[in-house]
């Protein structure tokens, strides 16, 4: 009788009879299947492997190395103990007896594999071992013949390509648009917890989403000597996360800090998340529906995506592999400040993930970027309002970005909202302040204040033409005009 997990295992792979043990491996009363020792733990028992083993920080690693140590003891018939008294030709020789049916077979990945294994292996316990250069095996990268990089319109594709309002295909979505939009690993992505982003999203969303990477969450990093590295998530992606983690509220209750992200959506799920194979499935089948071809694209290439949205920013060089998660070369490490992540997120802010809409302009799309910009200047409501209201009439994105520098520059200009030390005595004798010809409204002076023309009009086109013209919106009235001042400097 096949369990509940084996018809599913199946259905998704019709040849797998042919590789596929009925009742190998034991099930659960609803057919799921149960952990069994690995195969390698035997090998644990030995001291000499048990040490070396808790060097290795990454679970994966740790497997595969024990998997390839396990088939150099098969092959040679040696425990791992008896292999550590032979001389280092000797040792060589055995290595390479396995190393050499794997080429026979045509696995070279697995033959270099076991080099690898062995080098590490025999290095820990001060015996090392130096293949031949004939005998090393070559790394030949298959990967890249076939590698697709998507672009913009095809990231778009893929992510439209995932159809339906079911919980997984909500959590499918928001996993290619997280890979995409902050650059992280998969295994990373796997391993992002509640706490990570809970008071960003909640109760209103701040974005960009700061995200700090961590040792824990990237092991990549300890090789690269990084405790942690600062990457983001835009207002998009945000938002789709919101909505993820608002579904998982409402059907399993409030959610605590330590809980996974992304975990199985079958309620008889055992595991607390769900694994990168399953994400691979779900990006090769994406790009299948978004007409590529799912041999080229795999979770990697999507961080490779994010490298490219980079590049064709004009963010400087260091940041870039900074939200990358990679060492600075040289002094320029010493140079970057990693600390000041404010900094990194409004660049960070500029960047263009989505293609540009049918019917919607560049500078509409840009105006959106500039205001999302603003927000990260720390300006008070009352100002943010003001730029939605300018950006919402007919000006262009390039004089948005103007009154945006304007405003932010309000808190580094104090002449304008405090008298100069001398007061009027300091102007110069014989200057005088003349009314500009046909200028409507009045200007005002009091003590050391600066002059300002005033003027009130009530015509959205009008507002437009003088805003362009240096014109700054002060105050909306209740009847819906609005007050606007220019410094006059004559």
């Amino acid at each position: 009788m096949i369990g509940y997990g084996a018809k599913t295992y199946l259905k998704a792979r019709p040849n797998a009879f042919s590789v596929m043990r009925l009742g190998a491996r034991p099930q659960d009363e609803i057919g799921r299947w149960l952990h069994t020792p690995k195969s390698y733990e035997p090998l644990l028992q030995s001291e000499c492997v048990k040490n070396w083993a808790d060097t290795l920080q990454s679970n994966k690693t740790r497997d595969d190395y024990l998997r390839s140590l396990e088939r150099i003891c098969k092959v040679t018939g040696l425990d791992p103990d008896r292999l550590l008294t032979l001389g280092k030709d000797e040792a060589r020789e055995k290595v390479m007896v396995v190393v050499r049916g794997y080429l026979r077979e045509g696995k070279t990945v697995a033959a270099r594999a076991i080099q690898t294994v062995a080098k590490s292996y025999f290095e820990f316990h001060d015996k090392p071992i130096k293949f031949k250069r004939q005998e090393r095996v070559k790394k030949i990268a298959k990967k890249i013949q076939v590698e697709i990089i998507p672009t913009r319109e095809q990231i778009h594709a893929m992510i439209a390509a995932v159809k339906g309002r079911s919980q997984r295909a909500l959590r499918d979505r928001v996993i290619i648009q997280c890979l995409y939009r902050s650059g992280v690993r998969v295994n990373c992505l796997l391993n992002w917890k509640v706490g990570l982003v809970k008071d960003q999203l909640y109760p209103e969303v701040k974005a960009p989403v700061h995200l700090k990477i961590t040792n824990a969450m990237d092991t990549k990093l300890s090789g690269y000597g990084l405790p942690y590295y600062y990457t983001f998530l835009d207002r998009e992606a945000a938002e789709g996360l919101k909505g993820y983690l608002d579904s998982r509220i409402v059907r399993e209750g409030s959610l605590r800090d330590d809980d996974y992200i992304f975990k199985l959506v079958k309620v008889t799920g055992k595991n607390p998340r769900t694994n990168k194979t399953r994400i691979l499935e779900l990006v090769k089948r994406a790009a299948a529906r978004g007409r590529m071809d799912p041999k080229g694209v795999w979770t990697h290439c999507l961080r490779k995506s994010f490298r490219k949205v980079l590049n064709a920013s004009s963010i400087d060089e260091d940041t870039k592999e900074a939200v990358m998660g990679h060492t600075l070369p040289g002094s320029r490490g010493s140079y970057f400040d990693s600390h000041d992540v404010d900094e990194a997120a409004r660049k960070y802010a500029t960047l263009r993930f989505n293609p540009e809409p049918a019917g919607v302009s560049v500078d509409e799309v840009r105006k959106r970027s500039l205001i999302d910009f603003a927000r990260l200047q720390g300006l008070s409501e009352e100002k943010l309002l003001q730029i939605e209201k300018i950006a919402s009439m007919t000006v262009s994105a390039d004089e948005l970005a103007r009154q945006i520098r304007d405003l932010v520059a309000l808190r580094e200009r104090p002449w304008i909202d405090q008298p100069s030390p001398g007061g009027a005595q300091e102007r110069p004798k014989g200057r005088k302040r003349k009314r500009k010809a046909g200028a409507k409204g009045r200007t005002a002076h009091n003590g050391g204040m600066p002059f300002f023309e005033t003027r009130i009009i009530s015509d959205e086109g009008e507002l437009t033409r003088l805003v362009s013209e240096g014109w700054e919106p002060l105050k909306e009235l209740k009847d819906g005009r609005i007050i606007l001042r220019r410094p006059n400097d004559e």
